[in-house]
């Protein structure tokens, strides 16, 4: 299921600095041998001093041998929809605040189905290898029926404004917002999940 969750009024800022971020590859990852299967993108956008921010998790387990790239095809179907659905309502000058919360609603709805839509195109234009088939077959029998569970990952988002923003989540994971005075908020209410069992971009509804 995507949460998501805005807020009109966080704090007013003159200007945000330039974003940073990183991403380092997980223990866990280290003693398989496996690679950084995450990915993140940070932009300054020119709407309004508008400052996006986007990180995916690739799960990595076994059967999520992809998921180096589903993570960042999340990424990037959440930039898209931003940018084709949203940025038209934020140029609006009206600036509706119901009209905000609709738009923003329809991209977490949306997201899914975009992130669907590029990895069965990245399926088609790099098809599973016979060793893959081969792994499928003998050890992950669901991916016959649904293979884009080999690209599973989740998401976390944000469009900033000086003096509102939104946020999109869906996964394990925190986001976390810190006031001027070093006050930390978390900005979803998660259920618990233990380790690697979290929902997921490529979970059936």
């Amino acid at each position: 299921m995507v949460v998501d969750r805005s807020f009109q009024s966080l704090w007013t800022v003159g200007s945000w600095d330039d974003p940073v971020g990183g991403s380092c590859i997980g223990s866990s990852h280290l003693s398989k041998g496996k690679p950084n299967q995450d990915s993140y993108l940070l932009e300054q956008w020119d709407e309004r001093g508008a400052t996006f921010a986007a990180i995916s998790d690739g799960h990595g387990d076994e059967k999520y041998w992809r998921s180096d790239v589903g993570s960042k095809l999340a990424v990037q179907g959440f930039k898209e929809l931003l940018q084709e659905q949203f940025l038209p309502l934020i140029r609006d000058p009206d600036q509706d605040p119901e009209k905000l919360r609709g738009g923003w609603e329809t991209i977490g709805k949306s997201l899914r189905t975009r992130w669907l839509q590029l990895c069965a195109e990245h399926l088609h234009g790099t098809p599973f290898s016979a060793e893959e088939n081969a792994r499928i077959v003998n050890e992950h029998r669901q991916l016959i029926r649904r293979p884009i569970i080999a690209y599973g990952a989740t998401l976390s988002g944000s469009l900033l404004f000086q003096d509102y923003g939104f946020f999109l989540h869906l996964g394990d994971g925190d986001l976390l917002g810190i006031d001027p005075n070093g006050k930390i908020e978390t900005l979803f209410e998660e259920p618990e999940v233990k380790a690697n069992d979290t929902a997921s971009l490529c979970q059936q509804k």
